[in-house]
């Protein structure tokens, strides 16, 4: 019922009726050697030389999770980056408090000591998310290209297993 595959077909039904023909011919004279009409089954390789084109990258980083991932994720690099400067204002903090205090003893070390601890875990916490986050959108990323690429390679009809050699495949979108 497709028009492009009947015309494939006729195609085909055309070079498979030539090399019968070139057959019968070479039978009937086996001293001379014609040449054999050239059918192109294996279309010719496509190779791309230099930088990742712009479309295979925006593939690949909207496959990472779109517009809430590249937003999410920044936010959480972000906020790792000022939880990691705002550790040593605490200890600036600290330090000013000595030179505030009449006497060095009013001056509360379990509560300095305590403070700095939570902004150093907290950054540890916050880097190990968006790091966890990164990882995960990465696997997430690889399992939708793949599902991606098994659909079209198994979607598509069987003249493309005859023309595509093995090891080179397509992701048609």
């Amino acid at each position: 019922n497709d028009p492009q595959l009947e015309k494939e077909f006729a195609e085909d039904e055309k070079e498979i009726q030539q090399e019968d023909d070139y057959e019968k011919e070479a039978d009937g004279q086996p001293d001379e050697k014609k040449e054999k009409p050239a059918a192109k089954l294996v279309l010719e390789e496509e190779k791309a030389v230099g930088r990742i084109q712009f479309k295979t990258l925006s593939i690949f980083l909207h496959a990472l999770g779109g517009i809430t991932f590249w937003t999410l994720w920044p936010l959480g690099c972000l906020l790792v980056e000022l939880v990691y400067a705002s550790a040593p204002l605490v200890l600036g903090r600290w330090a000013n408090a000595y030179d505030a205090a009449e006497d060095p003893r009013d001056v509360s070390v379990a509560y300095w000591l305590g403070l700095y601890t939570a902004f150093v875990v907290g950054q540890a916490i916050v880097w190990n998310i968006v790091n966890v986050s990164f990882v995960f959108a990465g696997i997430k990323a690889s399992r939708v290209l793949h599902e991606r690429l098994v659909k079209s390679i198994f979607g598509t009809n069987l003249r493309f297993y005859d023309a595509t050699p093995v090891g080179r495949c397509v992701i048609l979108t």
